[in-house]
């Protein structure tokens, strides 16, 4: 478990500090792929608050496997080259494939994708991700659960319509609750966005 988190920091200093930074560009002027959202770190904002643009490996950046996350790139580039209207079933099926094979940043980027596309199931995905109540280490591209991701992914996806998020903000709120009478102050923070 530690040489996949250090792995991790790794990718995500060298794409900070040291990547490619011509991202493809999305119908709204942002990147295509973000970067990975940092434990404790609040991008409830739609657009404006999300993270700024993570870069794209270069293509003679060899093996797949040896760089996280390069083949969904090459994925999410293909589909942009072809345009919209976006293969959300063929696209939640690789991201799955991609999970179940431990391809934790590849999936990611396919279900960020996804769910910034506007598919209210990729958004469901990335708030379980983050939501303490269910969160998993091994099916995670995070390190601990991140409830201001999991509030914002539930609510992007009950504003889309998708009722099942309905209960699970409730969940939520529950465990903010609780969480804030134990002192926790990501909790006490979480419940202001519930007001």
């Amino acid at each position: 478990m530690l040489w996949i988190v250090l792995v991790v920091v790794a990718v995500v200093l060298f794409i900070l500090f040291g990547g490619n930074r011509q991202g493809v560009e999305s119908a709204a002027g942002g990147s295509a792929v973000d970067t990975v959202p940092q434990a404790g770190v609040s991008v409830d904002a739609p657009a404006a608050g999300d993270e700024p643009a993570a870069g794209m490996a270069t293509e003679d950046a060899g093996n797949a496997a040896a760089e996280p996350g390069l083949e969904a790139r090459r994925y999410i580039r293909s589909l942009r080259d072809r345009g919209a209207p976006w293969p959300f079933d063929e696209l939640m099926q690789k991201a799955s494939v991609y999970l179940n094979e431990g391809r934790l940043a590849d999936a990611w980027l396919l279900y960020f994708f996804a769910a910034r596309e506007g598919h209210p199931e990729a958004m469901m995905t990335l708030a379980e991700q983050s939501d303490p109540n269910l969160f998993q280490p091994d099916s995670s591209l995070l390190d601990r659960p991140d409830p201001v991701q999991a509030w914002k992914w539930y609510s992007r996806a009950l504003d889309a319509g998708f009722e099942p998020a309905r209960q699970r903000l409730a969940a939520l709120r529950d465990w903010a609750g609780q969480a804030a009478t134990r002192g926790d102050r990501k909790a006490e923070i979480l419940l202001l966005n519930f007001r």
